[in-house]
């Protein structure tokens, strides 16, 4: 791919069907060659005991939560529930998550043979490299030293034209009962022009932001239209040129293409992070990919032959689907209030009924 060419991808190794033999046998491979001594037995082993103790944590939670409900309507009612009542208010909260977490199981340790599967091919057809696992990377953005214990996942790269690297991240913060686990998406990119560093967060994002702009950085209004959708964080010596930076045609590409996303510039490097991990193995991640480096060749460091191109509607909206996540709504109603309506209820009746 010569330097004037725009950032495409053969995604076709994506959507070919799977052979599963053929990557049960890769997987298992792979794990040997790449993961740090791991082994297939070991990585499934890994797999099954997280989700039965995923599952076996909710079955104890669900007790906890009958002896308070049945607690709270002794106190309201000065009665008390029978065993089976309380079994079956147990059953109520804890069996369809169990159920469901352990049901899981053998779909995930699919679609993980089935992601490299894919990113393999994909990589191999592209002319990238992929990697399995990175521990403990060593990185310019702010949020890898806060992470502790980071750990990156189908780490793909490229070295040339433009380099790049597009990974999901893994890490946590504190520890013991104070500890959150994080992951996130990634695409890093390299500039062929000096930048100054700043740090862009996303408004219309869900959830919060996993990284604190750096203590010298203080936030800057840009514009009434671009405010509306970032925080602009830069040193105060930098905001001239940050100013400069994020002209008409950056702010807009930003808000068309990263508009879900954080930013930061660093060290000639310039981070798009998603807020949550994505499955790499999804055309629209490398689709996103491709448009993030037509905003960098446009605008944050144009290239004289880049076109300005026209947004493909259909495009952003599978984007924003995939940077902004299902979701929530809906599915906890029905996952966790609902249950814990009827489990009340039965407690309720028990206690009528005792």
């Amino acid at each position: 791919m010569s330097d004037a060419a725009p950032l495409t991808f053969d995604k076709t190794a994506l959507a070919e069907p799977v052979d599963r033999a053929a990557a049960r046998a890769e997987a298992a491979q792979l794990l040997a060659a790449e993961g740090a001594g791991a082994t297939e037995r070991g990585f499934v082993s890994r797999t099954r005991f997280a989700g039965v103790g995923t599952a076996l944590g909710m079955a104890f939670a669900a007790a906890a939560a009958v002896v308070i409900l049945a607690m709270i309507v002794r106190l309201v009612t000065d009665r008390g529930i029978s065993l089976p009542f309380a079994v079956l208010a147990w059953a109520i909260l804890a069996l369809p998550y169990a159920c469901r977490r352990i049901a899981r199981i053998a779909p995930q340790l699919r679609d993980t043979d089935d992601r490299w599967y894919r990113l393999r091919r994909f990589a191999q057809a592209n002319g990238l490299t992929h990697e399995l696992t990175v521990r403990n990377p060593q990185r310019a953005a702010a949020i890898f030293a806060a992470a502790e214990g980071p750990q990156l996942d189908d780490r793909v790269t490229r070295v040339t034209p433009r380099p790049f690297e597009v990974a999901n991240l893994r890490f946590h913060i504190g520890g013991g009962r104070a500890r959150m686990d994080i992951a996130m998406a990634y695409a890093r990119f390299d500039v062929r022009m000096p930048l100054p560093a700043l740090s862009i967060q996303s408004v219309t994002a869900r959830g919060g932001a996993a990284w604190r702009p750096r203590a010298a950085e203080a936030v800057i209004a840009v514009d009434t239209e671009f405010d509306r959708f970032f925080r602009v964080f830069c040193a105060p010596e930098d905001e001239p040129a940050v100013r400069r930076l994020l002209d008409p045609q950056a702010r807009a590409a930003l808000i068309a293409v990263a508009g879900d996303a954080d930013v930061q510039v660093v060290d000639q490097q310039v981070w798009f992070f998603a807020r949550q991990d994505l499955r790499l193995q999804d055309p629209v991640v490398w689709e996103w990919v491709e448009d993030l480096s037509a905003l960098l060749d446009r605008s944050l460091d144009p290239r004289p032959d880049a076109q300005a191109g026209v947004g493909d509607p259909a495009r952003a909206v599978r984007r924003r689907k995939v940077l902004r996540g299902a979701g929530a709504g809906r599915p906890i109603v029905l996952g966790c209030l609902v249950p814990v309506v009827l489990a009340a209820a039965v407690v309720a009746v028990g206690a009528l009924a005792g």
